[in-house]
């Protein structure tokens, strides 16, 4: 078992609440104007959206007249879906709420997509929605093939939705995860959440942790190959418990393994101590905001990593600069202090035959 702490120091980190990532991605005003316009005029029947060449902000790509009714237009949605890239469909419908028309927005994010433009396209979803204005829209559709936005799955999910028994409070929970950005998707021939992305590891990782597991050397450092999108081994050393911040990037993310060899109540121990380091700016360097995203969404998998090789992690932090990382951190996790029992002092009680006032 592990105990995990968050330092007082604000990391962004994807868990649960994907929608509460800021992706630092921007909607284009041309793309704002266009929606505002189409939600009067009502001849445009839906707007393909993607990231821009950059990646720095949501832009319109094209744009589809209305031909028929909004359900028979649903066929034009196909011809405009690619193979590997995902891209958001804004659907317009002809019914109306006030004076504006609504809206279905449909999330097509191939399996075959790279994972990090997965990443991407599950955090600035929210954002796309949230700026437009969330009351638009009559629900999300999110599909990984692009037959999930056919005519006839178009029905499907409709039927679906409609007969939808009664949720229970766990299936509400994945629903709502789904619903902010945490669909599955793929990478290779591994599986996994938008939050715990699977990359693939160099082979220079297992001889370190064998190394480490051996007591030839105490330290791990793991980065992320953001062009390869492979975890590689950055560095490996033995270090003293007073050494190990220094080796905290100032303006990069890392995963960190710190053997920690040290006495307590008279025993050596060897207590394994996982950091996720985050610089956020807090202390003088930042990492840029994509590669935050990418490494929080790979530390489940950099987590499991010691237990392939025999090795139990004693506890987790995440920290966003060098003196987040030390002794005074870990210590107190692995060896909580014991609560002190607490002293109770009993009234003495009356001498036989004693007369009780008011009795």
């Amino acid at each position: 078992q592990f105990r995990e702490i968050k330092t007082s120091v604000s990391v962004i980190f994807v868990t649960q609440k994907m929608a509460n990532v800021k992706t630092g991605i921007t909607i284009q005003d041309s793309l704002k104007s266009l929606f505002q316009t189409v939600s009067t005029e009502g001849q445009t029947r839906f707007i393909k959206v993607q990231l821009s060449e950059d990646r720095e902000s949501l832009t319109e790509v094209s744009h589809t007249p209305a031909q028929g009714s909004w359900e028979e237009d649903f066929s034009l949605v196909l011809p405009v879906l690619e193979d590997k890239i995902p891209c958001f469909v804004l659907y317009r419908t002809d019914n109306k709420r006030d004076t504006r028309f609504l809206w279905y927005m449909l999330c097509y994010v191939p399996d075959v997509a790279p994972a990090k433009l997965k990443m991407l396209y599950a955090g600035t979803k929210h954002s796309l929605k949230n700026g437009l204005g969330p009351d638009h829209f009559l629900d999300e559709v999110h599909g990984t093939e692009k037959r999930e936005f056919s005519p006839e799955g178009f029905q499907e999910y409709r039927i679906h939705v409609t007969s939808e028994a009664p949720l229970s409070a766990e299936e509400i929970q994945k629903q709502e995860e789904k619903n902010q950005g945490l669909a599955e998707c793929s990478g290779g021939s591994s599986v996994a959440y938008a939050h715990g992305v699977t990359f693939p590891i160099d082979a220079a990782v297992g001889p370190a942790f064998d190394d480490l597991k051996a007591g030839r050397i105490n330290y791990i450092r793991l980065t992320i190959d953001m062009s390869g999108e492979v975890i590689n081994v950055a560095e490996t050393a033995t270090l003293s418990s007073s050494e190990v911040g220094s080796h905290v990037p100032t303006s990069d993310c890392a995963f960190h393994y710190y053997n920690w060899v040290h006495v307590h109540e008279g025993q050596e121990i060897s207590s394994l101590v996982f950091a996720f380091s985050c610089p956020d700016g807090s202390g003088g360097g930042s990492a840029p905001v994509k590669q935050r995203m990418l490494y929080a969404s790979s530390k489940a998998n950099a987590v499991s990593i010691p237990a392939t090789h025999g090795l139990e992690i004693a506890c987790k932090l995440e920290v966003a600069s060098a003196k987040d990382f030390g002794e005074a951190e870990y210590s107190v996790l692995i060896h909580p202090p014991q609560e002190q029992e607490k002293k109770t002092f009993k009234k003495p009680s009356a001498p036989r035959g004693r007369r009780v006032a008011g009795k």
